[in-house]
């Protein structure tokens, strides 16, 4: 049986290259940054981050303890930024705790992987808004936990079950986070002014 690493990435590649050219990511951390364009992306992150957190959390087999040891918490960097940019957060997902050990090691690899580009978000942000949250991006795992993850997926052995649900909700959970930045930016409600006297 392929290594589930090598399924990974060959069931990915195509949406793996679609994300690196989506023209929300391109625009949002290039010439058309904007404060809300960002607190979009961030909540576009938070709802895989929150599915994987909460599975890595529930009674688990010793594979997915070892792999909660693996991945640092990121949801509640993501809800930081969003409250310092004074945006709304975004509704928590339902059913995550009951996934399958494959399905959970597919979200990981999608997520963790998806922390990659971190360094390079993070000096665009920087360099187009100097005072804009970027807890998300300077926090633990970003991008430290990849290395001990990938060789977890280079070495499993699952049953061809699992090793097809790993694939399943990688694509799934790439599939949402494009339906997600397709969806149209909330813009920043006016702040109201109360007449007193």
């Amino acid at each position: 049986m392929i290594a589930l690493l090598s399924q990974l990435r060959q069931a990915t590649a195509q949406v793996h290259e679609r994300m690196h050219e989506h023209p929300f990511m391109l625009a949002t951390f290039g010439d058309a940054w904007s404060r809300p364009r960002y607190a979009h992306f961030l909540r576009a992150m938070a709802p895989p981050w929150r599915a994987l957190e909460d599975a890595l959390h529930a009674p688990a087999s010793p594979l997915i303890t070892q792999l909660a040891g693996l991945i640092s918490p990121r949801h509640a960097l993501i809800c930081g930024d969003l409250t310092a940019l004074g945006e709304p957060l975004p509704a928590a997902p339902s059913g995550s705790a009951a996934l399958r050990e494959g399905e959970v090691l597919g979200l990981a690899y999608t997520m963790v992987g998806s922390s990659m580009g971190a360094r390079l978000l993070l000096k665009a942000v920087r360099e187009r808004d100097a005072l804009a949250p970027t807890r998300y991006f300077e926090g633990p795992g970003a991008p430290s936990d990849w290395p001990p993850l990938r060789h977890l997926l280079a070495a499993v052995q699952l049953p061809a079950l699992d090793q097809e649900l790993a694939t399943a909700r990688a694509l799934l959970t790439f599939e949402d986070l494009e339906d997600a930045l397709h969806a149209p930016i909330i813009s920043p409600q006016p702040r109201s002014h109360h007449a007193f006297g």
